[in-house]
């Protein structure tokens, strides 16, 4: 089941024929190719959507949603024995760069609409969140709350739900526009093709982290010297490729101790780190308290 709810914004000229709209859905086998130029946010509320936009797959589950631009083509594929619940958010171009702008130059009447480049480009990532990670995701799940309650109704998805939605992207990603701005390069279109290549390279350890990479291939996939994506990176995240890469394989090691039953050695390994002692070793240096700890206080409680 589908349920459409659309924003008519054609009484407002710059967003004549290009309204934003909200699809509420409620399916247990679906299968569709699709093609957007909008700005998208899709969501999983509960259950497993399949993703093959432009090439690149992409699995959302329960509590995760996807923001992808620009020209995107590609499909969708849903096939589950229980309901899987989504809901799907498409916002005009025009408005998202409009609160670009705005974020950028906050005090002007008449914002740079030129600075909207990074949320409206064809090359923008695609890219998966969790709800409890961002400002978005936590607007996201008391969404889904409301509309299970039934206490969503198509009056309350005024001009002002979809300004806030593009308030909160924009929020969440506020410290890349501001990297953005502190790329030593004299041509914007430079600044936005090495942040592009660098946020290529950071999906990439996001995405495979707990594997041995080696930043000469990071660097190599972003199309960058090893020592210029080195470099950049760590002026415009404040933290080298390495260190990144250990902390996201803390905070999962941290995650499975809290979850799992498995032993230290096995969860340091699935985790990404290559031995028993330097797991130990980082995990108390970085959260002040063994891995054995952690797990034991857990298995407590």
């Amino acid at each position: 089941m589908f349920k459409l709810i659309q924003q008519d914004l054609s009484r407002i000229p710059a967003y004549q024929g290009q309204p934003n709209y909200t699809v509420h859905s409620l399916l247990q086998e679906f299968h569709a190719k699709f093609s957007t130029d909008k700005f998208s946010l899709k969501y999983v509320v509960e259950g497993t959507e399949r993703y093959k936009i432009n090439e690149q797959e992409v699995v959302l589950q329960t509590g995760q949603y996807l923001l992808s631009t620009g020209h995107k083509e590609g499909s969708v594929v849903i096939d589950s024995k229980k309901t899987v619940q989504g809901i799907c958010i498409y916002l005009n171009p025009a408005l998202l760069a409009e609160v670009s702008a705005s974020f950028q130059k906050p005090n002007s009447a008449y914002p740079d609409i030129s600075l909207d480049k990074f949320f409206t480009d064809d090359h923008f990532l695609t890219r998966q969140f969790y709800i409890s990670q961002t400002h978005l995701g936590n607007f996201l799940k008391k969404l889904s709350i409301e509309l299970n309650g039934n206490k969503l109704s198509t009056s309350a998805l005024t001009e002002e739900f979809y300004f806030r939605i593009s308030e909160l992207i924009l929020e969440d990603y506020r410290l890349n526009i501001k990297q953005l701005q502190q790329i030593p390069s004299v041509k914007e279109n430079t600044k936005f093709e090495l942040l592009k290549k660098l946020e290529t390279g950071k999906e990439m350890m996001n995405t495979h982290f707990t594997k041995s990479l080696k930043i000469e291939e990071i660097a190599k996939n972003a199309q960058l010297s090893a020592y210029h994506f080195y470099r950049l990176f760590k002026n415009l995240y404040g933290i080298s490729p390495l260190q990144y890469l250990i902390k996201k394989r803390l905070e999962l090691a941290q995650e499975l101790l809290q979850k799992q039953n498995h032993s230290i050695t096995e969860i340091g390994l699935e985790a990404g780190f290559t031995d028993i002692y330097s797991f130990s070793r980082i995990y108390k240096k970085h959260y002040g308290k063994t891995p054995s700890s952690t797990q034991t206080k857990n298995s407590r409680n």
